[in-house]
């Protein structure tokens, strides 16, 4: 994001669907100013000025030294989606729920492995709501329970992608809302909800995994059987609006300038610009990238202090090998707290790639393989990249296609590590894996390609956890949850029969 407005737009119009939505009630209070500053990544003073803004649209009341708390609307207006609006957006919201169902199960599934249940915030509320239904706040203790778990395994990531789809997805209006027209709902799914803890209980990852892919594919089943029972309350189904997916985990980190180091790296890495050759002139690169000549030598300051390069005057930027020995880039706060989110990001990436990459191989076109065979025979290329690019243009799922876009641009950061020690062994190995899991693709074994996509994510993962660990002494890098024991929750074939 470019500015503070918009930041103050993502979280303001975050803020107002958590409410408007029903995932906060009449009466309940928001997290505290400092909690939304972290979980935002922006200003107390942003957060500020986007509570003062709900306070005057009536949805939220302010207390000194207090977090806001929900007004109890009249009319209901925290429920104010229409039928004509839902339906309007039809086709979004399927295939969003098609997105949350190759996504999700394989997230939860790792999430879950080893985890206390019953240690978890929202344990002892989705136990009452079996016991009390609606009284006890319906599916939303459901929905706090499974970001524990999604927190507890992976980070914030996961969560900060489950809040958007659920939003997004429009759960609230489907469990509370829908009855009111159609005498249908959801909410038996969640009057049950000791089923999801049953399921996350399961010890065999594989039944568990089974078992979620079930659960999400009858979720997607039931929205689709609601939203037919809606159309039938209109005399005509309303024209289809243009809805995009909305997901941004890197708000607030967005710096111009490192977008240039981060691409700077990943081209000096994979050889575009080889050790001995200059960098585009200051000038160039600002007219490139469309940013002022400053922040280009803010960008190449970092890409000398990280010995990527060197500024020889008169001469230019010339590209020299690393020296990771005597480098030290994770000496701050913030540069640690970067590694340890590319980390969680590759982490992310190797769990939600196996199901993709199934889902995708049935849209390979013959004239992709033609392709890809001209791309495997470019020197130094990496045949990973140019296998995922091919599926990105083929995926007909616009939110599982922004997933993957926004999960390969987190990747982007650091992805140097990965290479630079035994740079050609390493990519070669990875290429090697890449080769098989193309070769899986030509004889149709989708679950096998599927499989080896992902072991080369779990080998990049296991490669930069050891450069963090061994060359740049990131302690916090163990702290990673290795994914050589992913390889054994998602084993194949663990994927849909």
């Amino acid at each position: 994001m470019s500015s503070k407005e918009t930041r103050f737009s993502y979280v303001y119009k975050s803020l107002k669907c958590r409410i408007t939505e029903g995932l906060l009630l009449p009466g309940s209070r928001l997290p505290s100013s400092r909690v939304l500053k972290d979980e935002y990544q922006v200003s107390l003073f942003t957060i500020n000025k986007v509570l003062a803004a709900l306070r005057e649209e009536g949805l939220i009341e302010l207390e000194p030294r207090r977090a806001a708390r929900v007004c109890r609307l009249e009319n209901e207006r925290t429920f104010s989606a229409s039928v004509e609006a839902i339906l309007s957006q039809k086709d979004f919201l399927l295939q969003l729920y098609q997105t949350m169902e190759l996504v999700l199960p394989p997230l939860l599934t790792f999430a879950s492995h080893g985890c206390k249940l019953e240690a978890m915030p929202h344990y002892r509320q989705v136990m009452k709501v079996k016991k009390n239904g609606d009284r006890a706040g319906g599916w939303r203790p459901v929905s706090g329970f499974l970001c524990d778990v999604l927190r507890n395994g992976g980070g914030e990531l996961p969560v900060d992608l489950y809040t958007a789809l659920e939003l997004q997805g429009r759960l609230g209006f489907f469990v509370d809302k829908q009855e009111a027209y159609t005498g249908y709902s959801l909410k038996k799914y969640f009057s049950q909800s000791d089923v999801f803890i049953r399921i996350l209980n399961v010890s065999d990852n594989r039944k568990k995994y089974f078992e979620l892919c079930r659960l999400y594919q009858a979720l997607h089943a039931e929205i689709r059987t609601g939203l037919d029972q809606l159309a039938h309350t209109l005399p005509s189904l309303p024209l289809q609006t243009e809805t995009t997916f909305s997901w941004n985990p890197n708000r607030g980190r967005e710096y111009r300038y490192m977008h240039i180091v981060q691409d700077l790296e990943i081209k000096i890495g994979t050889g575009i610009y080889p050790v001995g050759s200059y960098l585009p002139h200051e000038a160039e690169l600002a007219q490139l990238y469309q940013v002022s000549v400053s922040t280009v030598r803010s960008a190449l300051a970092i890409l000398e202090q990280r010995t990527f390069t060197k500024t020889l005057n008169v001469k230019g930027t010339i590209v020299q090998t690393p020296n990771l020995d005597a480098l030290s880039p994770f000496t701050d706060k913030s540069t640690r707290q970067a590694a340890i989110r590319y980390l969680r990001a590759l982490q992310f990436s190797s769990l939600i790639m196996e199901p993709i990459s199934y889902y995708a191989a049935d849209l390979f076109q013959p004239a992709d393989f033609i392709q890809l065979e001209r791309r495997f025979a470019v020197p130094q290329s990496i045949l990973l990249n140019d296998i995922i690019e091919t599926m990105m243009q083929r995926i007909g799922l616009p939110p599982l296609l922004v997933i993957m876009t926004e999960a390969r641009r987190m990747t982007d950061w650091g992805y140097f590590l990965a290479f630079y020690k035994n740079k050609r062994q390493t990519i070669a190995e990875l290429n090697e894996k890449s080769l098989l899991a193309y070769q899986y693709l030509c004889k149709d074994d989708k679950k096998a390609f599927a499989h080896a996509v992902a072991s080369c994510y779990h080998d990049i993962l296991d490669s930069v956890r050891k450069q963090l660990a061994t060359y740049f002494h990131l302690a916090e890098a163990d702290s990673i949850f290795h994914l050589a024991e992913a390889d054994s929750i998602l084993t194949p074939p663990f994927l849909f029969t």
